[in-house]
């Protein structure tokens, strides 16, 4: 929760791997994020953008399961 332009969605795109931090680092469990196993730390973690129409019709959890493998209750 934040103002418009705070960083609330760079800070959700470099947990995810989509941004890298142009200073500073990001730490899991002390751990830099860069030294994780990134399919192990993509499994931890569902990013669901507020692009509400890709979804029209669906619930929140139907659409963090889109990417979970086949079978995997999660």
């Amino acid at each position: 929760v934040g103002h418009n332009g705070s960083g609330k969605t760079t800070l959700i795109h470099v947990l995810a791997g989509l941004y890298a931090p142009t200073r500073g680092r990001v730490l899991v469990g002390g751990v830099p994020l860069g030294e994780l196993n990134q399919a192990w730390w993509r499994d931890q973690i569902a990013v669901l953008f507020q692009r509400w129409a890709w979804f029209l019709g669906v619930t929140a959890e139907e659409a963090i399961a889109l990417g979970q493998p086949a079978g995997r209750k999660g």
